[in-house]
């Protein structure tokens, strides 16, 4: 999945590069700013033992990209998904071998205005907008039949963001930001039989939500 996402990641800087270009020309001699952001969230995570069972909302985001104008207007990306693959077996406990599939995507795009407080600090505001999908198969067996569950969730929406940055040096900075997040969103969950069709299910839900997510995430940003 990583590999994905850093083939992801490059297309998205490849998508910007004309976009830069423009607005180099639009503006000469101004010099626009390219920053690499990497969530450190998950190595902290390890790192300090956190729980597993946290369930705080973090930054699902592994990446990100700002594009910096010499005026503080930014335009901002951010990529991240997971992917699992997992085999079970349960001797003598009466529960099904399964077959788990599972792997989601998010995407955001929008903008910031980035405010400086000093010279190693600043604070940024903006918008975004976002998606995400989640998927999941599970195939469990017995001598009798195979069911096969797939779950499926597309969401999309917007996202008002605030955070802070601190300025380790001219290249290097650490930042992070929360957000709350306004989505709709569409679940599907559907049960096929394999020896007994007429068992086959689907149930489609719809849902508008809230989602406050915490300033959590740790972000290593390097201005290129």
């Amino acid at each position: 999945m990583h590999k994905y996402l850093l083939i992801i990641f490059v297309c998205l800087l490849v998508v910007t590069a004309p976009l830069k270009a423009v607005c180099q020309e639009a503006e000469a001699p101004a010099k626009y700013t390219s920053q690499i952001g990497v969530n450190t969230t998950f190595f902290f995570k390890q790192f300090l033992n956190f729980s597993q069972n946290n369930t705080i909302a973090v930054s699902p985001y592994v990446l990100t990209y700002k594009l910096i104008s010499p005026k503080n207007h930014a335009f901002r990306m951010g990529v991240g998904g997971t992917f699992s693959n997992k085999t079970e077996t349960f001797d003598n406990t009466g529960q099904l071998p399964r077959e788990t599939n599972a792997y989601s995507l998010d995407f955001s795009a929008g903008y910031e205005y980035r405010m400086p407080l000093s010279d190693r600090w600043l604070c940024f505001f903006g918008a975004d907008a976002v998606t995400d999908l989640v998927s999941s198969k599970v195939i469990a067996t017995d001598p009798s039949d195979e069911v096969t569950t797939i779950t499926k969730t597309t969401e999309y929406g917007g996202a008002m963001v605030v955070g802070i940055q601190f300025n380790i040096s001219k290249r290097i900075s650490l930042f992070t930001e929360t957000s709350v997040q306004f989505t709709n969103s569409k679940s599907s969950f559907e049960s096929k039989f394999l020896s007994n069709p007429g068992f086959n299910s689907k149930q489609v839900t719809r849902e508008t939500s809230v989602n406050f997510v915490l300033p959590t995430s740790l972000f290593l940003a390097i201005n290129l």
